[in-house]
């Protein structure tokens, strides 16, 4: 178990047991902060059944209650936005929050950008890709004039920049051979699903360092991470009964996410989390789906205990 684990905590955003709970989300972010947890995070759905908030609206307004803790989107679908008006909209929550942004990028689903109508689904990769260059141009204050198959400017400058130099960090989500090459060519770091086994996070762990070492890049400059949905009771099967209801409900692969899963007593859950960061998450993001508030209490129970036995 790696001493240097850092722990990160989902918000409050996914509202499935009770209305929407802006009350909660501030008192979630403030017990992070003061339990000295590294970063807390957003997930971006824009329809679907459950009530979920909007990312950067959330983060703006958690931003005015939190002083330290970094502030991450993980991830926003890409291809969903245009460019300039998303480059313009992190720019400013960076300065709302005073830099503490991360931006997660990704492609999404092509399902859901179907039946919104009118995105465009193909090619993905490249225009990720584009959006990417685009958004860092902007981001120094220039003028930029940019002639790319997706995107042309003439000229436009964009200000302020952001607060971060020389932009806040960007994790580049996917898990293709080809998507895991592009987040070591553009970004600063990578995040594994909270669905995904730990056998599948090793591996492709494995192949991002493959694709680090091939760029010449420094590994201490990439960060690894890995959300992982939790929930802690006494009773194991009482947690894996809690879970299976939640994901057969609002999961699109429920058995998938069920066992990639970590739960039971803090010993159990502390256990699993041991074998996430041995599989190489430097930062591990702690999900809980229900109860939120309650499950957070007993996260850091279970956050000393894991710094406990890496002390050891």
């Amino acid at each position: 178990m790696s001493p240097s684990t850092t722990f990160g905590l989902a918000l409050p955003q996914v509202f499935t047991e009770s209305p929407v709970d802006v009350d909660a989300v501030v008192e979630a972010v403030s017990t992070a902060e003061a339990d000295g947890l590294d970063s807390v995070w957003t997930q971006s759905q824009l329809v679907g059944r459950a009530d979920v908030l909007e990312p950067i609206t959330l983060l703006s307004h958690v931003a005015a209650y939190s002083r330290r803790i970094r502030l991450g989107i993980g991830v926003l679908a890409t291809p969903e936005h245009h460019p300039v008006q998303l480059a313009k909209q992190l720019a400013s929550l960076d300065h709302l929050c005073r830099g503490r942004l991360v931006v997660g990028l990704g492609l999404g689903s092509d399902g859901t950008r179907l039946r919104m109508g009118g995105v465009e689904t193909d090619p993905l990769g490249p225009r990720l890709a584009e959006s990417v260059r685009l958004m860092k141009q902007l981001w120094t204050g220039e003028p930029v004039t940019f002639e790319g198959r997706f995107w042309q400017l003439d000229g436009v400058s964009m200000n302020p920049p952001p607060v971060s130099s020389p932009h806040p960090p960007l994790w580049i989500g996917g898990h293709h051979p080809r998507a895991l090459r592009r987040s070591v060519r553009l970004g600063d770091g990578w995040m594994g699903p909270g669905a995904g086994p730990v056998d599948e996070f090793a591996a492709e762990v494995a192949a991002l360092r493959r694709e680090i070492d091939a760029a010449g890049r420094d590994p201490a400059g990439f960060t690894v991470a890995k959300r992982v949905y939790v929930a802690v009771e006494e009773r194991r099967e009482v947690a894996r009964e809690r879970l299976r209801q939640r994901f057969a409900t609002y999961s699109r692969r429920p058995e998938r996410a069920l066992s990639a899963s970590v739960y039971g007593s803090v010993d159990d859950v502390v256990d699993g989390l041991a074998r996430v960061a041995a599989a190489g998450a430097a930062l591990i993001v702690l999900n809980p789906v229900y109860d939120h508030l309650v499950q957070q209490a007993a996260l850091s129970e279970v956050v000393r205990a894991f710094a406990g036995r890496s002390s050891s």
